[in-house]
C-alpha cells in the first residue's frame, strides 16, 4: 500500500516542523504499515521553510513544491499534481496542526473496514497560551464529531483520506475561485458526496489544531462564523447555477429567521437577562452566520484571505 501525506504550508515554518515530527512518529497496529511519501506545498515560499523540509529529507520520502498562486486551492491541486500515479491513498492534514501517533492507522483501517471513497476525522483545539473562561464555557473551537463508520458529507481537508485513483480516474480538483474566501474543501465534499462518494467518519484518527493567541478573541470568532455562513451561501450557488433570486431567498428563510430570534436574544442580553459574555458572543455567531449564509446567496464574497494578505502580507490557512 502506498500513501501520500500532502500539507499545505504558508509562512508557517514553526508550524510546518510540528506537524512533519506528528507524521515521523507515526505507528501501525491495525493496518500494515504502508509506503508513505511527503508532499509539502508552500504558498508563500521562504528559505526557511524549505529548511525544515530539507532537514527532513534525510532517509524520507518527502518533496517541497512552491506554489506561487496566493489561495489554498492553488496549493491542493499542486498537491493533487504532485502525487505518485501509484497511490493508493491521499491523507490531507494543515501546518498548524499535529496528529496523533495513530492517526494514519486509524485512517487506513476505517477505509478497509468501510470500502469508503473518503475517510475524515476529528480535530481538537490545543491552545498556545490557556484561553478565558468565557471561550471555554462556550467551546467555540470545538467542531462536532461522529461515530466510527458513520456517514457523513461536510469534509475538510485539516483530517481527510481519499482514495486516490478515483481522484485521478474523475479528474478531481479544488476550486479555485475560491481562493481567497476559503472553504473550497467543503465545497469539493459536497459535490463528491452529490456524485456518490462514501464518505465515513474515524472518530480515532485525531487531529489537534493549535489555536494562536490572535483567535482566541470575540472579533475573530464572530468574524469566522461570518465568512463560514458566506462561504455556504456561496456553496449553493455554485451548485445550483442558474438559480434565480426567489430561489436563493427560499433557501435563505431560515437565515433570516436566525437573524430576527438572534437579534431578540442581544436585546435581551441588554435588558440583562444573561450576563454571560460567552452566551453573548454565542448569539453574535448565529447572527453573523445567518447573515453570511444571506451575502453569499446574494453572490457577495467575503474574501477574509484577501484583507488579510492587504494589511500584514501574512497569509494564513483556512482551517
Amino acid at each position: 500500500m502506498r500513501v501520500a501525506v500532502g500539507v499545505c504550508t504558508c509562512g508557517r515554518p514553526n508550524g510546518l516542523r510540528r506537524v512533519l515530527h506528528s507524521l515521523d512518529k507515526q505507528t501501525f497496529k491495525k493496518s500494515a504499515k504502508p509506503i508513505i511519501d511527503w508532499i509539502v506545498v508552500d504558498n508563500k515560499p521562504s528559505a526557511i521553510t524549505e529548511s525544515v523540509c530539507s532537514d527532513f529529507f534525510k532517509g524520507r520520502s518527502l518533496a517541497y513544491y512552491k506554489e506561487m498562486q496566493k489561495g489554498i486551492p492553488f496549493a491542493r491541486n499542486r498537491v493533487l499534481e504532485m502525487v505518485a500515479t501509484d497511490t493508493d491513498f491521499l491523507v490531507f492534514i494543515d501546518d498548524d496542526e499535529e496528529a496523533s501517533d495513530r492517526w494514519l492507522d486509524e485512517l487506513l483501517f476505517v477505509q478497509a473496514t468501510c470500502d469508503a471513497d473518503i475517510v475524515a476525522g476529528p480535530v481538537s483545539p490545543l491552545f498556545v497560551s490557556f484561553p478565558p473562561d468565557w471561550v471555554v464555557k462556550g467551546k467555540f473551537f470545538e467542531l462536532k464529531r461522529f461515530q466510527t463508520g458513520e456517514s457523513i458529507f461536510n469534509i475538510y481537508t485539516g483530517n481527510m483520506l481519499i482514495k486516490y485513483p478515483r481522484v485521478m480516474r474523475e479528474k478531481i480538483r479544488f476550486n479555485e475561485k475560491f481562493a481567497l474566501t476559503g472553504g473550497s474543501d467543503l465545497l469539493l465534499s459536497k459535490r463528491l458526496h452529490l456524485n456518490g462518494w462514501k464518505m465515513v467518519w474515524a472518530d480515532d484518527a485525531l487531529v489537534y489544531e493549535w489555536v494562536s493567541q490572535e483567535r482566541v478573541s470575540a472579533r475573530w470568532i464572530v468574524q469566522r462564523r461570518y465568512r463560514h455562513g458566506n462561504v455556504l451561501g456561496l456553496h449553493w450557488r455554485e451548485l445550483n447555477p442558474g438559480s434565480h433570486l426567489c430561489e436563493r431567498m427560499f433557501f435563505g428563510l431560515e437565515a433570516v429567521g436566525e437573524v430576527i430570534i438572534s437579534v431578540k436574544r442581544i436585546l435581551c442580553f441588554f435588558f440583562h437577562l444573561n450576563h454571560s459574555k460567552s452566551y453573548f458572543v454565542w448569539v453574535l455567531c448565529r447572527l453573523a452566520r445567518a447573515a453570511g449564509i444571506l451575502t453569499g446567496l446574494l453572490g457577495s464574497q467575503y474574501r477574509e484571505y484577501a484583507y488579510r494578505h492587504k494589511r500584514d502580507d501574512k497569509c494564513l490557512l483556512c482551517a
